[in-house]
């Protein structure tokens, strides 16, 4: 038999809020979510702040990115496909 596992996926437009992704961080750890995508989310120095700092987030690095999608350590794996992605985009 087949040992299977619930993947536990989440969406976010945080609206470019500091508040928003801090509130985010704390339900992504409570509901145990594995993979999180964000649209807009708050940037500081040109890096997105506010997630869980062990998740593996990746984006476009240009100054202002407007979608993100962060997977949980040791939770899920992911292929980010750079070529493939935007400053509005993620693609992995």
């Amino acid at each position: 038999m087949t040992d299977r596992r619930v993947v536990r996926l989440a969406q976010l437009n945080a609206a470019r809020s500091y508040n928003v992704m801090s509130e985010c961080r704390i339900a992504v750890q409570k509901e145990d979510i594995d993979i999180l995508t964000v649209s807009e989310p708050y940037i500081k120095g040109g890096k997105i702040c506010g997630l869980p700092s062990e998740a593996v987030l990746k984006y476009k690095e240009v100054s202002s990115p407007m979608a993100a999608i962060c997977v949980s350590t040791g939770k899920a794996s992911m292929v980010y496909l750079e070529h493939l992605s935007t400053s509005h985009t993620c693609v992995a």
